[in-house]
């Protein structure tokens, strides 16, 4: 089988890099992208398997928009990972029918179940 495919779309280089190398050791492919400019070009062109989508991205618009366009034109996954869990947020988040989201700061367990069960989640809907 092949290494699944992870975009992982974080404007902070220390939470990517942090990200990458736990997916890394989990046997995934990770693909970093560090703001919200060319993210929907770079997932037509990775084809990934799920998205990592931080909510507030450096950029004209947020994840969540991004998130989105991405969706638009493939059918993939997308967990939201997010520093804030006012309601705001969270009615944002559901509007776009995530399979789920992380609270920042996670742990690498917690990560990798989320993005497992996210996975097992999109192949029993296809």
């Amino acid at each position: 089988m092949s290494e699944l495919k992870i975009l992982i779309v974080e404007d902070e280089g220390i939470i990517s890099l942090e990200i990458t190398q736990i997916l890394q050791s989990q046997g995934y492919q990770p693909y970093a992208a560090f703001s919200n400019e060319n993210t929907v070009e770079k997932a037509q062109k990775i084809q990934p398997d799920l998205v990592l989508m931080d909510i507030k991205l450096n950029g004209e618009d947020d994840g969540i928009k991004t998130a989105i366009e991405i969706n638009e034109i493939m059918d993939v996954p997308v967990v939201y990972l997010t520093g804030c869990a006012d309601k705001a947020t969270l009615n944002a988040i559901k509007a776009t029918e995530p399979y789920d989201y992380i609270l920042k700061p996670f742990d690498g367990y917690e990560l990798v179940s989320t993005i497992e069960m996210a996975l097992n989640k999109h192949k029993l809907n296809l």
